[in-house]
């Protein structure tokens, strides 16, 4: 029996399928662009972008995540901090007292390898890339998780993020 192997995938992650921690978030279409505008407040917040690909507990088969893109805008002020992304790995157990969680290490790609570079005020497409592939397992939970720090002016607009993936079955 034969297996399938298609290298090249992509998810597309929408602004609305993510958590966000706190602020004032508008949804918005504007000229046929999906986005989620947070509008300006000096307030600490963690965006939370939710990996949900097929996991297996059979090695080798599965999702294998190839890289992750991530589009926001920063707009009015530069930011004052960003911390991340983070590609977490949640265990997940039978008994909740043993979920436990660990970030995964991975690579940006040359124009977001700095904090600084995160910050400015611009568009943004950022690109994270797991150091070493690896196919996603079962009784696992995997996301990204970016802390922003904005300065009293700074609008942050988030576009989604968009998952490339390997898929063996």
């Amino acid at each position: 029996m034969g297996y399938v192997n298609d290298v090249s995938l992509a998810l597309f992650v929408s602004p609305f399928e993510c958590g966000y921690s706190a602020g004032t978030w508008t949804p918005t279409l504007a000229s046929d662009v999906c986005k989620n505008v947070r509008s300006a407040a000096d307030v600490n917040f963690t965006l939370l972008i939710p990996i949900k690909l097929p996991a297996s507990e059979n090695v080798n088969q599965g999702a294998r995540i190839k890289s992750i893109d991530i589009w926001y805008e920063v707009g009015t002020a530069a930011l004052t901090a960003f911390t991340g992304p983070v590609l977490e790995k949640m265990t997940l157990s039978a008994n909740d007292d043993n979920i436990t969680g660990a970030a995964v290490t991975t690579t940006m790609d040359a124009d977001h390898d700095t904090e600084a570079e995160c910050l400015t005020t611009a568009d943004h497409k950022m690109t994270i890339t797991p150091a070493t592939e690896f196919y996603l397992e079962d009784d696992y939970a995997y996301y990204i998780s970016i802390v922003v720090d904005p300065a009293a002016g700074s609008v942050f607009t988030f576009y989604g993020a968009q998952i490339n993936y390997e898929l063996r079955l």
